[in-house]
Order: C-alpha cells, then sequence, then structure tokens
C-alpha cells in the first residue's frame, strides 16, 4: 500500500508539474494573444489614418483636378479669344494695307493729273502774248 501510496505521490507531482507547465504555457499564450491584439489594434488605428490620410489627399486631387480643368477651360476660352483678335486685327490689316494701295494709286493718278495740267498750264502760259516767264529764265 505503501507503494500504492507512492505511485500516487509521484502521479500527482507530476500532475501538479503538468499542470504547472499548462498554467504556464496558458499564461504566455495569454501575454501573446495581449501583444497581438495590442498590435491589431495598433494596425487598426494606423489604417484607419491611412484612410483617412488617403481619402483626405483624393479630395485634394479631386479639388486640384476641378482647378485645374477650369483653369483650361479659362485657357481654352483666352485662346480662342486671341485667335479670334488676331483674325480680325489680320483682316483690318489687310483692308488698311488694301486701302494703302488704292489711296497711293489715287495719289499716283492725282499726282500724273496735276502734272498734266501743270504742264498744260505751262504751255497755255507761254503762248501767251507778253509771256514775262521766258525773259526771266
Amino acid at each position: 500500500m505503501l507503494q500504492d501510496l507512492d505511485s500516487l505521490a509521484a502521479r500527482v507531482a507530476r500532475l501538479v508539474q503538468l499542470t504547472k507547465k499548462l498554467q504556464a504555457e496558458q499564461q504566455a499564450a495569454q501575454n501573446r494573444l495581449t501583444h497581438l491584439e495590442q498590435e491589431r489594434n495598433a494596425l487598426r488605428e494606423q489604417l484607419a489614418r491611412e484612410e483617412a490620410q488617403r481619402h483626405s489627399l483624393t479630395q485634394q486631387l479631386e479639388h486640384h483636378k476641378q482647378q485645374l480643368d477650369e483653369r483650361d477651360s479659362e485657357a481654352q476660352t483666352a485662346l480662342l479669344q486671341a485667335q479670334s483678335e488676331a483674325q480680325n486685327y489680320r483682316e483690318m490689316a489687310q483692308t488698311l494695307q488694301h486701302t494703302l494701295a488704292t489711296e497711293r494709286q489715287r495719289s499716283s493718278r492725282l499726282r500724273e493729273v496735276a502734272s498734266t495740267a501743270q504742264q498744260r498750264i505751262e504751255g497755255i502760259l507761254m503762248r501767251l502774248p507778253g509771256d514775262t516767264s521766258s525773259d526771266q529764265t
């Protein structure tokens, strides 16, 4: 019976050791689980911050894209207006050049007519009796 008690005591001692070992493993697993939960929470917070930052950057990008589109539209409008004004000025310049050419032709004809008239007047004056202009030359 003593042997049975020794055997039982040895079994109880192993059971106590095994229980302590299991408790230590459970505590280690609990510590790891707590650490992993803390890591998970930190990662969740980081993800939330990054999502908020991404959302903010997306909004900024959309805002900047809208501003860029508006400025592009303004630039296109200004370009079309400048092209229209340039065309108007080209047409005006052509009209003025045509008018200038016409006026130069008229001026040239008037000079010719004036020269012809002056020659006729001089011819008439030379035929007049008592011409004093031939005496002066």
